[in-house]
């Protein structure tokens, strides 16, 4: 079969008919959900929900918790997964970079 069934048969064809960048995971707040040396698939941050994984720009680090309340027209409250990531963040819309669209699970390196 040529590369259209191949996409069709595994629903992959919305993401490969779209731009999307990708970053490596570094971290733990967002665990048990994402983990250290996962792979984000990260499309431009439209129509955002509470839920939704998001990467942004805070004090100068790029962050990427979840939206868990959306207060108001151009702000969103974000928050990690990991129960020790207890602090939330007020982010305006215009620091948000990405809305992650997928993850491709890492493994941790293998040394040897």
């Amino acid at each position: 079969p040529g590369t259209e069934d191949w996409t069709d048969r595994f629903g992959y064809r919305a993401f490969l008919d779209r731009r999307l960048s990708s970053l490596l995971l570094v971290g733990s707040s967002m665990t048990p959900s994402l983990r250290e040396n996962d792979l984000l698939l990260c499309a431009p941050p439209s129509d955002l929900r509470v839920g939704d994984i998001v990467v942004y720009l805070y004090e100068g680090t790029l962050v990427a918790h979840r939206i868990v309340e959306i207060p108001e027209e151009g702000v969103v409250i974000t928050q990690g997964d990991s129960p020790q990531a207890w602090e939330r963040h007020r982010v305006s819309r215009e620091n948000i970079i990405y809305r992650v669209v997928g993850v491709l699970f890492g493994r941790p390196p293998q040394g040897g």
